[in-house]
């Protein structure tokens, strides 16, 4: 069985190291091969910084098309908030649908469980500007006629990069900060009972300490929802159920990373600190990643946003 992981960067390689994790130990006379994509288009520019949703729609239909012709993978898993909300409007979307899990869907439909327990509830969305300007959460709860005293969504891109450049660096605790701080005036405008952080990328999760640190002095009742173990979980169950893994004795299951783009050693180093006590195995295979430039075409597309 083969199973693809991809993210618009390295967010989603911290489920993909989990998910190897949880079943590497594990017997099955089905093989399991995970391979994490690195979907990021360039060196110099990400899908946050292209203006033009066209262009990002494009690239990503490409990135999946070329995913699916020449790694033929059982699972697509799309690990990456930014990427999700624009996977319905690709070209390549009805055609490989019924195999993509996506990552959208554990952040929205977890909420609504636990609003359903409380009232008058504020609900925060942190997540990047494509994730934001896609009202993909605000038009969920809309479809299902759940509201919130309140939905307050906070763009914040600069985080994904200074996660990781440095997850315990001065510049995320201060970017963290500000978003506590929006969400804390918010919060103090109304007589709300508690309020949900939705952590609406998947590079967030990494840094939930440092989230938890500053809401708790605060002091008000919170919930954080990480949409991030809500999936690994669901996959978890899903080759278990399917594959009826047992511990008798290991598989040879591996983990692979694959990149277009040239990863710096700073990168590396960054990164590996992130997931290293998740998984050495992926800590050894980002070291010996492969790059493959050809993977999928970005070029081919016109980037007037290039940063």
């Amino acid at each position: 069985m083969k199973i693809v992981v991809t993210d618009s960067g390295f967010g989603g390689l911290g489920i993909a190291a989990e998910i190897y994790e949880s079943i590497k130990s594990l017997f099955s006379t089905e093989i399991v091969e995970i391979i994490f994509i690195n979907g990021l288009p360039d060196e110099k520019y990400g899908y946050n910084s292209i203006s033009d949703k066209n262009v990002k729609i494009n690239i990503f239909n490409d990135l999946l098309a070329n995913i699916n012709q020449k790694l033929n993978p059982d699972i697509i898993v799309i690990a990456c908030n930014t990427l999700s909300v624009l996977f319905n409007q690709t070209e390549i979307y009805s055609a490989i649908k019924s195999k993509v899990i996506d990552i959208i869907e554990f952040g929205t439909e977890k909420v609504f469980q636990y609003h359903s327990t409380v009232s008058n509830a504020l609900l925060a969305i942190i997540g990047t500007k494509t994730t934001i300007d896609s009202n993909v959460h605000r038009n969920y709860y809309q479809k299902y006629q759940v509201s919130f005293s309140k939905l307050l969504t906070i763009p914040c891109t600069d985080l994904v990069t200074a996660i990781e450049d440095d997850y315990e660096g001065l510049k995320v605790k201060s970017i963290i900060k500000n978003c506590i701080k929006k969400v804390e005036l918010q919060f103090l405008k109304s007589n709300y009972s508690t309020f949900f952080l939705v952590l609406a990328c998947t590079h967030f999760p990494y840094v939930e300490h440092i989230f938890r640190h500053y809401l708790n002095k605060t002091n008000f009742s919170y919930t954080i929802i990480n949409p991030n173990s809500f999936m690994i979980e669901s996959i978890k169950s899903l080759l278990y159920n399917r594959y009826q893994m047992v511990t008798d004795k290991p598989g040879k299951h591996s983990i692979t990373i694959i990149s277009k783009t040239i990863i710096s050693d700073q990168k590396i180093r960054s990164i590996a600190s992130l997931i290293q006590n998740i998984s050495e195995d992926t800590v050894i295979e980002l070291q010996n990643y492969r790059h493959v430039p050809d993977f999928f075409n970005s070029e081919f597309y016109k980037i007037k946003d290039q940063q």
